[in-house]
């Protein structure tokens, strides 16, 4: 059995307010000012999520670390707070995003695990933005080989799910090649697949799982 998990990509290199291939895309704005997601309002998200120019957020002080973010995933979760449907509301406005992966670019004294040029994946929840500036903590240090739009997906659906399949519902899950893979007979309990499930929605974890039987 394989499964799948989804999320869709937000890229910050080009900026247009149409969609293509599910990719939403940046322009290059570099100047002073640099391009953020921000939520304005509860309510459907093309209505109430706007692009606007924010400070740059400056160089890193001691323990922080500068990323050039390169893709965010549009992630179920960013939607159901988007329309007012997570286990907690933001006050709005404010800023989006829990998932994103890209390039650190500087780093502030003291951060040793961690250097200009590693491809990080970030654990803050204000992701749609170009540049992040966090404490060194909150970026995980990835392969060099990783591809950053595939990164972007891995810290929300991926565990999630891989937490699903060997806890809930105690099934041995194996990484390949990007994608889990789970073997069970043909006997085993349904209800136990579907106990997990119902515990991802209670606890507001959006996405999509797609089951696949073995052969």
């Amino acid at each position: 059995m394989i499964l799948w998990v989804y999320s869709l990509i937000l890229r910050t290199d080009l900026f247009s307010s149409t969609h293509e291939n599910s990719i939403i895309r940046f322009s290059l704005f570099r100047k002073f000012n640099m391009l953020s997601a921000e939520l304005t309002a509860i309510g459907a998200a093309e209505k109430v999520v706007r692009c606007t120019n924010v400070p740059d957020p400056g160089m890193p002080g001691g323990g922080e670390v500068l990323v050039e973010v390169v893709a965010c995933s549009i992630n179920p979760a960013d939607i159901l707070m988007v329309e007012g449907n997570y286990a907690t509301e933001p006050q709005t406005p404010c800023p989006l995003g829990i998932e994103s992966a890209g390039t650190a670019t500087a780093v502030g004294a003291g951060v040793t695990g961690l250097k200009v040029g590693d491809k990080v994946m970030s654990l803050g929840r204000t992701n749609w933005v170009q540049k992040i500036r966090d404490r060194a903590e909150t970026c995980i240090r990835l392969p060099p080989e990783i591809d950053l739009a595939q990164a972007a997906m891995l810290n929300v659906n991926v565990a999630t799910a891989h937490l699903m399949l060997t806890t809930y519902a105690s099934l041995a899950a194996r990484f390949i090649d990007g994608t889990i893979h789970v073997e069970i007979e043909a006997s085993y309990p349904l209800e136990k697949i579907t106990d997990a499930m119902s515990h991802a929605k209670r606890e507001a974890r959006g996405g999509k799982v797609q089951l696949r039987p073995n052969g």
